[in-house]
């Protein structure tokens, strides 16, 4: 039994085709798809176990529900994890779930979200790059449910700046008979 309006959902599963119409019989491939393809009158998108391996722009009033299994006739439990996980920097971040100016009901809910760590100048591709499960900028009306949320390393930070100058140093002591070395005594080391 489906636990979710049909009529008001769009499907995806890992072993869908991003070209179908979002069916249970014939789901979208990617979260991304069937976010895109989400309406006023089709506002839930209902997603199959499994890992997807993408970044997730969210829409105003679309809602993503994980933990459905397409295998078992969309049935959802918690036993069914869906997974969204993304690794690739872009503008200085790793985000794998991003939304903007949420202002209309909008809920995320039984996920996995795991931004993956960046490592060293190479894997970080500029110094001080972020890293972010959800990033969301005025997101008044978005509810996150059931879900973990990880994020891994960010990147090196970035060079500091220079000191400050240094003061002089003090004057040294005259030696011993004239001689600055550890020999006190001026015979031959």
């Amino acid at each position: 039994r489906l636990d979710g309006v049909e009529s008001e959902s769009i499907f995806v599963a890992t072993n869908g085709n991003d070209s179908d119409p979002g069916t249970r019989a014939a789901p979208k491939k990617t979260i991304q798809a069937g976010i895109n393809a989400a309406s006023a009158s089709k506002p839930n998108v209902l997603v199959s176990d499994g890992t997807y391996v993408e970044a997730l722009s969210l829409r105003n009033g679309i809602n993503v529900y994980g933990a459905y299994s397409r295998t078992n006739n969309w049935a959802r439990s918690a036993a069914y994890i869906t997974r969204v996980s993304w690794g690739t920097a872009s503008s200085g971040r790793v985000v794998t779930v991003a939304g903007s100016g949420l202002t209309s009901a909008t809920t995320l809910a039984n996920l996995t979200i795991e931004a993956q760590g960046v490592s060293g100048v190479a894997a970080a591709g500029t110094p001080g790059t972020s890293v972010y499960g959800v990033y969301c900028s005025g997101c008044t009306a978005l509810t996150i449910e059931a879900a973990t949320i990880s994020a891994g390393s960010a990147g090196i930070g970035g060079p500091g700046s220079n000191g400050a100058t240094g003061g002089s140093g003090t004057g040294g002591g005259g030696g011993y008979g004239s001689s600055c070395d550890s020999n006190v005594d001026g015979a031959l080391g």
